[in-house]
């Protein structure tokens, strides 16, 4: 009897840990999607964004092509378009007369770009912006690098090594009048 008494107090302490331990971690879990979430709506508001970024950009040079944005998984190439609204919108064409695919939200916070896509928060590193260049670093290798076939390459082992070292690099101009 005493022995059943002291197992059924080791399962009630177990479980009183585990409960406790489960509602520690609900509570950071909200805590952190509730910091996001402000992040989310600060991005979402109506500010208006005066940078030398707003305007459309075209894409005159990369370290890897094809190349990806980070909430975009479609293979963009050289003269892909990038256009940034002074409402705080970014959209990007596949050619300065096609139809937008994407859009998110942006802003500038010091050196970098972030982008919002739904719930989803991306960094990419401004190089350099002046009123008629921009250069980003895109710190995420492009997924079609990731399939077997590929990866046991030597050639695309190394690009996958080098990528890792230095982040996608795109080069972009400024549309004059729009394009």
């Amino acid at each position: 009897m005493r022995k059943t008494k002291d197992i059924l107090i080791i399962i009630f302490t177990f479980l009183i840990v585990f409960a406790i331990g489960f509602v520690l971690i609900g509570i950071y879990v909200i805590q952190d999607k509730y910091d996001g979430n402000k992040e989310l709506s600060e991005l979402n508001s109506n500010k208006r964004i005066e940078s030398p970024i707003v305007g459309k950009w075209k894409v005159i040079n990369s370290n890897v092509e094809p190349f990806q944005i980070i909430s975009n998984g479609k293979k963009l190439y050289l003269n892909t378009i990038f256009e940034f609204l002074e409402n705080g919108k970014h959209r990007v064409y596949e050619t300065n007369k096609s139809e937008f695919f994407s859009s998110v939200s942006y802003r500038i916070d010091g050196q970098k770009l972030v982008m919002v896509d739904i719930d989803m928060v991306f960094d990419y590193g401004i190089e350099n912006l002046t009123s008629d260049s921009l250069k980003l670093k895109i710190r995420k290798i492009p997924t079609y690098f990731w399939t077997d076939e590929n990866l046991s390459e030597q050639k695309v082992k190394d690009k996958v090594s080098e990528l890792h070292k230095s982040g996608v690099i795109l080069e972009l101009i400024k549309i004059k009048n729009g394009g």
